[in-house]
């Protein structure tokens, strides 16, 4: 394993809650239910590589590795039907997970 990819993914996790719930007041106001949470991450994973670390680092690392993690939240909340997407749950109303991935 790479040290430098480790060592950004526990960068992102040891920053993430602290990050979600600053972000929470706005997030909260989405109307995407259960996912907006993880759309405001990607978002501001996003702003940070574009305007903030636009070169390669540990930072920037953290924040693509942030953006995977959080696509896998959104997947894990689509397929376990708390997006409200009825086919992708093959039609059943309880989530197939127990909704942690992690």
């Amino acid at each position: 394993m790479n040290v430098g990819k480790a060592t950004s993914a526990m960068m992102y996790g040891a920053m993430r809650a602290r990050t979600s719930q600053m972000l929470s007041p706005y997030t909260s106001k989405l109307p995407l239910g259960n996912i907006a949470d993880e759309v405001g991450m990607i978002g501001l994973a996003w702003a940070g590589k574009k305007y903030l670390f636009k070169g390669s680092g540990v930072l920037r690392d953290a924040l693509t590795i942030g953006q995977s993690i959080e696509l896998a939240r959104i997947g894990d909340a689509v397929i376990s039907g708390q997006v409200g997407i009825p086919f992708l749950n093959m039609g059943s109303s309880s989530p197939a997970t127990n909704g942690n991935i992690f």
